[in-house]
C-alpha cells in the first residue's frame, strides 16, 4: 500500500516537472519571439534612420543647389537690368535722332520730293493726334494742298508689321475722323518712311499702293521715294 502510494506520488512529480519543463518551454518560445520581433523593429527602425540621413543628405544638396540656382538667377536678374538699361538708353537715342531726322530733313524736303510725282503738296504737319469718342489715332506725318492729303509713317525701320498697322489701323481710323485732320473732300494718300526698310515691307508697302521713302544719311540727296505701280487713293468704306 505504501509503496503503490509512493509510485503515485513519482509519478505525479513527473508530470509536474514535465509541465513545468513545458511551461519553461513555451515561455522560452515566447521570449525568443518577442526578441525577434524586437530585433526585426529595431532593423526597420535602423533603416528607416538611414533612409532619413539619406533624404537630410539629398535635402541638404538640393539646398545647395537652389542656393546656387539663385545666385545665378540674381546674376542673370542683374545682366538683364543693365541691357535693359542700354537698350532704353539706345531707345532714348534713337528717338532723337528720328526727332532730329524729321525736323531737319523730312520737314524742309518731303514736300519738293512728292511734288516731284505729281502733287503738288504745299503745307507739312508733323505728329497729328486726334481723339474723339472713343477712337483716338496718330499720323507721324501729314502732307497738304487744296485738294490732296498724304498721311506717312515714319520709323528709323520700317518692317511687315510697321506697314499693316499703318494701312488697317492709323488710316482707316483717321478716315473716320476726317473733319478733324482737315482731309474732308480731299484725295487721300499713303506712305511709310523710314533709315532702314525691310525688303518684305518694301514690297507690302508698294503693292497696297503706298510710296515708300527712303532717309539716307549723309548722301546728298537725302531722300528717295519709290512710287507703287498702282497708287492707292484712300476713301472711308
Amino acid at each position: 500500500m505504501i509503496s503503490a502510494t509512493l509510485e503515485d506520488v513519482v509519478t505525479k512529480m513527473g508530470l509536474a516537472i514535465t509541465n513545468l519543463t513545458n511551461s519553461q518551454q513555451k515561455q522560452s518560445d515566447q521570449l525568443t519571439e518577442q526578441s525577434n520581433r524586437l530585433t526585426e523593429q529595431s532593423d526597420r527602425l535602423t533603416a528607416a534612420m538611414e533612409s532619413l540621413t539619406e533624404s537630410d543628405k539629398r535635402l541638404t544638396e538640393s539646398d545647395k543647389r537652389l542656393t546656387e540656382s539663385n545666385k545665378r538667377l540674381t546674376e542673370s536678374d542683374k545682366k538683364l537690368a543693365e541691357s535693359n538699361k542700354r537698350l532704353t538708353e539706345m531707345m532714348g537715342n534713337l528717338g532723337g535722332k528720328l526727332g532730329v531726322i524729321i525736323e531737319l530733313l523730312l520737314i524742309p524736303g518731303i514736300c519738293p520730293l512728292m511734288n516731284k510725282h505729281g502733287h503738288d503738296f504745299v503745307r507739312v504737319c508733323p505728329n497729328i493726334k486726334v481723339r474723339k469718342d472713343k477712337i483716338h489715332t496718330q499720323i507721324d506725318l501729314m502732307l497738304y494742298n487744296t485738294t490732296e492729303a498724304m498721311a506717312i509713317e515714319i520709323k528709323t525701320q520700317i518692317d511687315v508689321e510697321d506697314v499693316l498697322w499703318h494701312t488697317e489701323n492709323r488710316i482707316k481710323k483717321m478716315l473716320d475722323l476726317q473733319k478733324e485732320f482737315g482731309i474732308e473732300d480731299k484725295t487721300i494718300y499713303g506712305a511709310v518712311a523710314g533709315i532702314s526698310i525691310d525688303d518684305r515691307a518694301r514690297k507690302v508697302a508698294l503693292d497696297k499702293g503706298l510710296y515708300v521713302i527712303e532717309i539716307r544719311e549723309n548722301e546728298k540727296i537725302p531722300l528717295k521715294a519709290e512710287k507703287p505701280r498702282e497708287l492707292r487713293i484712300w476713301k472711308k468704306t
